[in-house]
Protein backbone atom coordinates (compact mmCIF):
# COMPACT_ATOMS: atom_id res chain seq x y z
CA UNK A 1 0.00 0.00 0.00
CA UNK A 2 1.18 3.34 -0.83
CA UNK A 3 1.04 6.71 0.59
CA UNK A 4 -0.81 8.78 -2.27
CA UNK A 5 -1.39 12.15 0.11
CA UNK A 6 1.04 15.10 0.51
CA UNK A 7 2.46 14.80 4.12
CA UNK A 8 3.41 19.03 3.72
CA UNK A 9 1.20 20.77 1.19
CA UNK A 10 3.69 22.30 -1.45
CA UNK A 11 2.67 25.65 -2.66
CA UNK A 12 2.59 26.74 -6.50
CA UNK A 13 5.12 29.25 -7.35
CA UNK A 14 5.16 32.12 -10.01
CA UNK A 15 8.18 32.42 -12.23
CA UNK A 16 8.79 35.94 -11.19
CA UNK A 17 9.25 34.56 -7.40
CA UNK A 18 11.99 32.86 -8.33
CA UNK A 19 13.50 35.82 -10.44
CA UNK A 20 15.90 36.47 -6.96
CA UNK A 21 17.39 33.06 -7.28
CA UNK A 22 18.07 33.18 -11.18
CA UNK A 23 21.46 33.92 -12.78
CA UNK A 24 21.51 37.03 -14.85
CA UNK A 25 23.42 38.93 -17.40
CA UNK A 26 23.91 41.45 -13.91
CA UNK A 27 24.04 38.87 -12.00
CA UNK A 28 26.94 37.24 -13.75
CA UNK A 29 28.86 40.62 -14.44
CA UNK A 30 28.85 41.30 -10.48
CA UNK A 31 30.31 38.09 -9.26
CA UNK A 32 32.78 38.61 -12.36
CA UNK A 33 34.51 42.05 -10.90
CA UNK A 34 33.23 40.94 -7.09
CA UNK A 35 37.20 39.71 -6.77
CA UNK A 36 38.68 43.24 -8.52
CA UNK A 37 36.31 45.15 -6.21
CA UNK A 38 37.17 43.95 -3.24
CA UNK A 39 41.24 44.54 -3.39
CA UNK A 40 40.08 47.72 -4.74
CA UNK A 41 37.83 48.39 -1.33
CA UNK A 42 40.73 47.13 0.78
CA UNK A 43 42.89 49.93 -1.22
CA UNK A 44 40.42 52.95 0.31
CA UNK A 45 40.63 50.74 3.91
CA UNK A 46 43.88 51.20 4.27
CA UNK A 47 44.46 54.52 2.49
CA UNK A 48 42.53 55.76 5.86
CA UNK A 49 45.06 53.65 8.03
CA UNK A 50 48.16 55.73 6.41
CA UNK A 51 46.62 59.10 8.08
CA UNK A 52 46.83 56.97 11.62
CA UNK A 53 50.83 56.41 10.65
CA UNK A 54 50.84 52.87 9.97
CA UNK A 55 52.76 53.15 6.65
CA UNK A 56 55.07 50.42 6.59
CA UNK A 57 52.09 48.07 7.30
CA UNK A 58 50.52 49.44 4.47
CA UNK A 59 53.20 49.22 1.66
CA UNK A 60 53.44 45.74 2.66
CA UNK A 61 49.94 45.13 2.14
CA UNK A 62 49.22 46.76 -0.69
CA UNK A 63 52.31 44.65 -2.43
CA UNK A 64 49.69 41.71 -1.50
CA UNK A 65 47.02 42.85 -3.06
CA UNK A 66 48.51 44.21 -5.96
CA UNK A 67 49.79 40.96 -6.29
CA UNK A 68 46.36 39.47 -5.46
CA UNK A 69 44.58 42.15 -7.88
CA UNK A 70 46.75 40.97 -10.79
CA UNK A 71 46.25 37.35 -10.14
CA UNK A 72 42.27 37.61 -9.61
CA UNK A 73 42.35 39.75 -12.86
CA UNK A 74 44.22 37.18 -14.90
CA UNK A 75 42.27 34.41 -13.84
CA UNK A 76 38.61 36.33 -14.82
CA UNK A 77 40.13 36.79 -17.79
CA UNK A 78 41.00 33.23 -19.13
CA UNK A 79 37.68 32.63 -20.15
CA UNK A 80 38.10 35.36 -23.61
CA UNK A 81 40.40 34.23 -26.54
CA UNK A 82 43.94 34.93 -26.17
CA UNK A 83 46.44 35.42 -28.92
CA UNK A 84 49.90 32.75 -28.10
CA UNK A 85 53.51 33.58 -28.27
CA UNK A 86 53.99 35.98 -31.11
CA UNK A 87 56.02 38.99 -31.68
CA UNK A 88 53.14 41.31 -33.01
CA UNK A 89 50.66 40.27 -30.29
CA UNK A 90 48.69 43.70 -30.78
CA UNK A 91 48.34 43.34 -34.40
CA UNK A 92 46.89 39.67 -34.15
CA UNK A 93 44.62 40.36 -31.13
CA UNK A 94 43.00 43.17 -34.07
CA UNK A 95 43.17 40.73 -36.80
CA UNK A 96 41.14 37.95 -34.92
CA UNK A 97 38.75 40.17 -33.69
CA UNK A 98 38.01 41.02 -37.80
CA UNK A 99 38.70 37.52 -39.25
CA UNK A 100 38.21 35.32 -36.36
CA UNK A 101 40.20 32.93 -34.80
CA UNK A 102 39.51 30.11 -36.69
CA UNK A 103 41.25 32.03 -39.72
CA UNK A 104 44.21 32.73 -37.47
CA UNK A 105 44.16 29.03 -36.65
CA UNK A 106 44.25 28.09 -40.72
CA UNK A 107 46.99 30.45 -41.44
CA UNK A 108 49.07 28.66 -38.42
CA UNK A 109 52.86 29.39 -37.91
CA UNK A 110 53.72 30.23 -41.02
CA UNK A 111 52.06 33.76 -41.04
CA UNK A 112 54.74 36.22 -42.23
CA UNK A 113 53.43 36.78 -45.46
CA UNK A 114 49.96 37.17 -44.59
CA UNK A 115 50.93 39.73 -41.72
CA UNK A 116 52.74 41.71 -43.95
CA UNK A 117 50.06 41.40 -46.68
CA UNK A 118 47.30 42.81 -44.23
CA UNK A 119 49.35 45.96 -42.95
CA UNK A 120 49.68 46.49 -46.30
CA UNK A 121 46.54 46.89 -47.37
CA UNK A 122 45.49 48.83 -44.31
CA UNK A 123 47.98 51.49 -44.80
CA UNK A 124 46.96 51.80 -48.63
CA UNK A 125 43.30 51.98 -47.80
CA UNK A 126 44.48 54.84 -45.15
CA UNK A 127 46.40 56.88 -47.46
CA UNK A 128 43.84 56.98 -50.43
CA UNK A 129 41.64 58.34 -48.01
CA UNK A 130 41.05 62.09 -48.00
CA UNK A 131 42.41 63.46 -44.40
CA UNK A 132 38.77 65.14 -43.50
CA UNK A 133 37.09 62.32 -44.45
CA UNK A 134 39.64 60.48 -42.27
CA UNK A 135 39.48 62.48 -39.17
CA UNK A 136 35.46 63.04 -39.73
CA UNK A 137 35.07 59.06 -39.71
CA UNK A 138 37.73 58.96 -36.69
CA UNK A 139 36.63 62.09 -34.83
CA UNK A 140 40.08 62.36 -34.25
CA UNK A 141 42.45 65.22 -35.64
CA UNK A 142 44.38 63.39 -38.75
CA UNK A 143 47.38 65.06 -41.11
CA UNK A 144 48.91 63.90 -44.01
CA UNK A 145 51.92 63.67 -42.49
CA UNK A 146 50.62 62.02 -39.46
CA UNK A 147 48.77 59.21 -41.72
CA UNK A 148 52.27 58.74 -43.62
CA UNK A 149 53.86 58.14 -40.07
CA UNK A 150 51.64 55.61 -39.02
CA UNK A 151 51.59 53.83 -42.26
CA UNK A 152 55.69 53.86 -42.14
CA UNK A 153 55.01 52.47 -38.39
CA UNK A 154 52.70 49.51 -39.54
CA UNK A 155 55.02 48.81 -42.19
CA UNK A 156 58.51 48.85 -40.90
CA UNK A 157 58.50 48.33 -36.82
CA UNK A 158 58.32 44.81 -35.19
CA UNK A 159 55.23 45.82 -33.25
CA UNK A 160 52.28 48.46 -34.32
CA UNK A 161 52.36 51.20 -31.22
CA UNK A 162 48.68 52.10 -30.13
CA UNK A 163 48.62 54.79 -32.26
CA UNK A 164 48.41 52.61 -35.29
CA UNK A 165 45.18 51.59 -33.97
CA UNK A 166 43.30 54.30 -35.78
CA UNK A 167 43.86 52.93 -39.13
CA UNK A 168 42.64 49.64 -38.27
CA UNK A 169 39.88 50.98 -36.96
CA UNK A 170 39.14 52.84 -40.29
CA UNK A 171 40.09 49.69 -42.28
CA UNK A 172 37.86 46.84 -40.62
CA UNK A 173 35.16 49.88 -39.98
CA UNK A 174 34.64 48.91 -36.32
CA UNK A 175 34.84 50.69 -32.59
CA UNK A 176 38.12 49.07 -30.57
CA UNK A 177 38.00 49.45 -26.84
CA UNK A 178 41.88 48.57 -25.11
CA UNK A 179 41.11 48.25 -21.15
CA UNK A 180 43.77 48.77 -18.87
CA UNK A 181 41.73 47.31 -15.70
CA UNK A 182 44.53 47.74 -13.26
CA UNK A 183 44.41 51.17 -13.75
CA UNK A 184 40.49 51.15 -14.42
CA UNK A 185 41.50 53.14 -17.65
CA UNK A 186 40.44 52.81 -21.27
CA UNK A 187 41.15 54.01 -24.68
CA UNK A 188 39.24 53.99 -27.74
CA UNK A 189 39.47 54.20 -31.20
CA UNK A 190 35.95 54.44 -33.11
CA UNK A 191 34.58 54.30 -36.16
CA UNK A 192 31.32 56.71 -36.50
CA UNK A 193 30.20 54.70 -39.62
CA UNK A 194 30.36 51.24 -37.98
CA UNK A 195 27.79 49.40 -35.30
CA UNK A 196 30.70 46.55 -34.84
CA UNK A 197 33.08 47.17 -31.19
CA UNK A 198 35.03 44.90 -30.09
CA UNK A 199 36.96 45.18 -26.40
CA UNK A 200 40.92 43.99 -26.07
CA UNK A 201 41.90 43.62 -22.51
CA UNK A 202 45.56 44.34 -21.26
CA UNK A 203 47.21 41.52 -19.66
CA UNK A 204 47.78 42.07 -15.85
CA UNK A 205 51.18 40.42 -16.11
CA UNK A 206 53.58 42.80 -17.24
CA UNK A 207 56.02 39.99 -18.39
CA UNK A 208 53.30 39.10 -21.16
CA UNK A 209 52.43 41.91 -23.75
CA UNK A 210 49.38 40.10 -25.14
CA UNK A 211 45.56 40.80 -25.28
CA UNK A 212 42.22 38.96 -24.10
CA UNK A 213 39.55 39.39 -26.80
CA UNK A 214 36.21 39.72 -26.05
CA UNK A 215 34.66 40.32 -29.40
CA UNK A 216 31.07 39.70 -28.47
CA UNK A 217 31.22 41.58 -25.12
CA UNK A 218 30.11 38.54 -22.93
CA UNK A 219 32.94 39.19 -20.27
CA UNK A 220 31.82 43.49 -19.66
CA UNK A 221 29.97 45.29 -21.94
CA UNK A 222 30.41 48.83 -23.54
CA UNK A 223 27.95 50.52 -22.00
CA UNK A 224 29.51 49.01 -18.47
CA UNK A 225 32.92 49.46 -19.25
CA UNK A 226 32.37 53.54 -19.88
CA UNK A 227 30.27 54.44 -16.68
CA UNK A 228 32.82 52.48 -14.64
CA UNK A 229 36.37 53.15 -16.31
CA UNK A 230 37.98 56.47 -16.72
CA UNK A 231 38.06 56.89 -20.45
CA UNK A 232 42.00 59.09 -21.64
CA UNK A 233 42.49 60.70 -24.72
CA UNK A 234 45.47 58.63 -25.71
CA UNK A 235 47.62 55.52 -23.73
CA UNK A 236 51.02 58.50 -23.87
CA UNK A 237 48.86 61.95 -23.27
CA UNK A 238 46.09 60.80 -20.99
CA UNK A 239 44.18 63.89 -20.05
CA UNK A 240 43.56 67.07 -21.31
CA UNK A 241 45.37 70.54 -20.79
CA UNK A 242 45.00 71.15 -16.66
CA UNK A 243 43.21 74.87 -17.80
CA UNK A 244 40.04 72.44 -19.09
CA UNK A 245 39.58 70.91 -15.85
CA UNK A 246 38.12 72.14 -12.10
CA UNK A 247 39.71 70.93 -9.03
CA UNK A 248 36.30 69.47 -8.01
CA UNK A 249 36.45 67.27 -11.63
CA UNK A 250 39.92 66.05 -10.81
CA UNK A 251 39.10 65.22 -7.39
CA UNK A 252 35.96 63.15 -8.49
CA UNK A 253 38.27 61.44 -11.29
CA UNK A 254 40.89 60.70 -8.24
CA UNK A 255 38.33 58.90 -6.81
CA UNK A 256 36.67 57.01 -9.64
CA UNK A 257 40.86 56.08 -9.89
CA UNK A 258 41.36 55.31 -6.08
CA UNK A 259 44.65 57.89 -5.98
CA UNK A 260 45.30 58.20 -2.79
CA UNK A 261 44.62 61.73 -1.49
CA UNK A 262 46.15 62.25 2.40
CA UNK A 263 46.14 65.75 2.55
CA UNK A 264 44.14 68.47 0.67
CA UNK A 265 46.47 68.61 -3.02
CA UNK A 266 47.39 71.56 -4.68
CA UNK A 267 45.85 71.80 -8.31
CA UNK A 268 48.74 71.39 -10.00
CA UNK A 269 49.81 68.29 -8.01
CA UNK A 270 46.97 66.46 -8.26
CA UNK A 271 46.87 66.71 -12.00
CA UNK A 272 50.03 65.27 -11.80
CA UNK A 273 49.43 61.97 -10.11
CA UNK A 274 46.23 61.50 -11.95
CA UNK A 275 47.80 62.16 -15.08
CA UNK A 276 51.37 59.11 -14.02
CA UNK A 277 48.87 56.85 -12.62
CA UNK A 278 46.91 56.52 -16.11
CA UNK A 279 50.01 56.59 -18.27
CA UNK A 280 49.82 53.07 -19.86
CA UNK A 281 53.19 51.35 -19.80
Amino acid sequence: MYWTQFLIETPEWAIDDLRPYMLDIKAKEHLVLTNIETCQDSSIIQAEEIKEGKRETIDNDNNTIKESQRINQTDSLRSLIQIGNCQDSLFWSLYVCKYGMKEYMRIGKHNGNEEMKEKQNVTEYMLKQDVKSISSLLNVKMTKVGCKKIAEDILTLPRIPMLCIHAFALYYNMCIYIIDQTKRTYVSYISETSDESVILYKNPNKKQSSYFLDIDQSFQTITHITSRYFHIISHSKPLRAISTYKVSELEQIAVQLNISMEDKLKKQDLYNRIALHCVWE
